[in-house]
């Protein structure tokens, strides 16, 4: 099915369409510039590799980077970013020179792997195993040093003696947003969206109604950041005013 790609300038009040793909778009924009990074499947077959593409007119046009196989990604600034590839396990690659050139960073071994970059120093991920029965066992981590060197911050992990407090078993993981302060939310499937104002330590829930699901969230601040909610098979944007941790209808 086709998929568009949609841009405001107003806070989610409006909204306008720039580009039409086959298959989904999950996009990566750097702060304060006209420069973002996407994975799609082109063709919306999961037979033909996903690419790695990046435009520098605020989504206008876009040209692919040679990668293939992304399964995840996050930029701080338009030549520093993370790329997961691959799946079961997924692999964590670093750029410094706009994706010319690659180095392998090793966060954790995991089943599946989700990675926030706010700033070219400062990064979190969550390294989560295989899961079932609505549970999945994972580690939080993060980096003060662009990923070279990973301190664990936080496990949901059984018979293992815990670090950090409340991060969930519960869910699974499906993506992660932080500014650079360790201000940060983490969203699952089949959990809560959880958040985070230490960096990853502690943990407490997000807030959404009981009957809402984040599909997708961008943290911006301390107080401001915006999810995607799937609610009763309805997609509602909803940004929070208190601290960043109370969603509220946008």
């Amino acid at each position: 099915c086709r998929a568009r790609l949609l841009v405001t300038n107003d806070g989610g009040r409006s909204w306008r369409a720039v580009r039409s793909t086959f298959g989904p778009l999950v996009v990566s924009t750097v702060a304060r510039s006209r420069v973002a990074f996407a994975y799609s499947d082109r063709s919306g077959s999961s037979r033909r590799p996903r690419v790695l593409l990046r435009t520098t007119d605020a989504g206008r046009s876009w040209h692919s980077l040679p990668w293939r196989n992304v399964s995840g990604l996050a930029f701080a600034t338009p030549r520093v970013g993370w790329v997961v590839r691959g799946l079961d396990p997924p692999s964590l690659f670093g750029t410094r020179d706009g994706g010319r050139t690659w180095r392998r960073l090793r966060p954790c071994a995991a089943w599946e792997l989700y990675v926030a970059l706010p700033d070219a120093r400062r990064g979190w991920a969550v390294c989560a195993a295989v899961g079932g029965t609505g549970q999945q066992p994972k580690r939080f981590l993060a980096t003060a040093d662009g990923g070279r060197t990973w301190r664990g911050r936080a496990t949901a992990w059984p018979l293992t003696r815990d670090v950090g407090r409340g991060l969930p078993i519960v869910g699974y993981p499906r993506g992660l947003s932080f500014t650079a302060d360790g201000h940060g939310w983490m969203w699952e499937a089949r959990g809560p969206l959880v958040a985070t104002g230490d960096g990853g330590q502690t943990w407490r829930n997000g807030g959404l109604p009981g009957d809402g699901e984040a599909v997708s969230a961008s943290r911006v601040d301390e107080r401001l950041g915006f999810a995607l909610l799937l609610k009763f098979f309805e997609l509602e944007a909803r940004f929070p005013r208190d601290r960043g941790e109370l969603p509220r209808a946008a």
